[in-house]
């Protein structure tokens, strides 16, 4: 787990600090206060310098990505050097990203983008010094070139990678020095439901008999569930049904945006075993009389499965449900953090410990 977290130079952040870091982060804020931002921070940060896909993943199917098709290569770049904070992406000016895990030091990944010139061929996969590069296109005599160049320091080890931006083409290269292996990392935006990968996920856990949990935690919306199975109904792809004895088994896409959602979730967590999942507007689709419930059932399996939660919420009564969740013995794994512009200026983020947020929730005071 990851303590305490710093941003500079990213999306909306001059320089942002937040932490402590709890088992759960709740992150509230009005709206443009970088929630999101600092979502995508940390779904960059695990990548370190082994996975600089990443970066790419962020823009192209990340949570501000404007239509499900594939963005044009032009689209990417942009997309890269808006990652930037107010688009500032000289060669001196350098992402920064730096997390202090769980009784050990700071480690950094930084990023900056240094413009190349034309004429160049990118290395292949035989060439010396690079592994798992793509070889590119010859790039045109007007193509605009950069290289995004990550750097991942751990201790007194560096691990590096590039990825090679021009209008006219896009290749991803690694260079692996060192350390730098990528943790675990799954991003849900608003509105998430169960997909392809989670029906793979649910048949390993079907297969371990390890299903009931699934099951019972969705018996908050649906109280007739009894079973759930993978099924391939004619001439449509496999679903999730679920049996409410109604005679036959219901696709659980006709049980309504709870159950997707949880079900959703939960799938994620066992998939980021040992990393990090982040959840945008955690609260879609799941009524506040259920809310308690169901973040004692995300708080359980994220204790199981070692994974570290950070979620945003527009919500007040998602807020207070999460406090009454982690009442009791486990009531240091929950953390709320706020995010707030001081001075017309920078954001600053404000962290609540259990006992504080308890205070101002029974003074009724404006936390989000």
């Amino acid at each position: 787990m990851i303590e305490s977290f710093r941003i500079q130079n990213f999306r909306c952040f001059a320089d942002l600090e937040i932490g402590p870091l709890g088992r759960v982060n709740l992150i509230a804020g009005k709206n443009n206060a970088g929630k999101t931002a600092l979502l995508e921070a940390l779904f960059v940060y695990t990548a370190r310098a082994e996975r600089p896909s990443r970066w790419l993943d962020l823009v192209a199917r990340g949570p501000r990505a404007r239509s499900s098709t594939t963005p044009s290569v032009e689209n990417l770049v942009d997309g890269i050097k808006w990652l930037f904070r107010n688009r500032q992406h000289a060669p001196e000016i350098c992402i920064t990203l730096e997390g202090v895990p769980q009784g050990g030091k700071a480690n950094r990944v930084s990023a900056h983008l240094s413009p190349v010139q034309s004429f160049r061929q990118i290395p292949g996969p035989g060439d010396q010094g690079w592994q798992g590069a793509q070889v590119s296109q010859f790039l045109g005599e007007d193509t605009q070139q950069d290289d995004l160049l990550i750097e991942f320091l751990e201790g007194d080890q560096v691990s590096r990678a590039k990825i090679h931006l021009a209008s006219g083409d896009l290749a991803s290269h690694t260079e692996l020095r060192g350390q730098g292996e990528s943790l675990p990392c799954l991003f849900l935006p608003p509105g998430s439901k169960p997909n392809e990968k989670d029906l793979t996920r649910f048949s390993e856990l079907k297969a371990e008999k390890r299903d009931r949990a699934i099951v019972e935690a969705l018996r908050l919306f649906e109280p007739r569930l009894t079973d759930l199975q993978i099924l391939v109904p004619p001439s449509l792809d496999a679903s999730l049904h679920g049996e409410i004895g109604i005679g036959r088994m219901l696709p659980i896409s006709l049980m309504g945006d709870g159950v997707q959602r949880l079900t959703s979730i939960l799938m994620a967590v066992i998939a980021a075993s040992g990393g990090l999942l982040l959840v945008d507007e955690i609260e879609n689709g799941i009524h506040h009389s259920v809310q308690k419930q169901v973040f004692e059932v995300i708080a359980q399996s994220a204790r199981e499965n070692n994974v570290q939660i950070f979620a945003t919420t527009h919500s007040y009564e998602c807020i207070q449900a999460a406090q009454a969740a982690f009442a009791g013995e486990h009531a240091n794994d929950l953390r709320f953090h706020r995010l707030e512009m001081v001075k017309g200026e920078l954001l600053k983020a404000f962290t609540y410990a259990h006992d504080v947020l308890q205070a101002a929730l029974d003074m009724e005071r404006e936390v989000r």
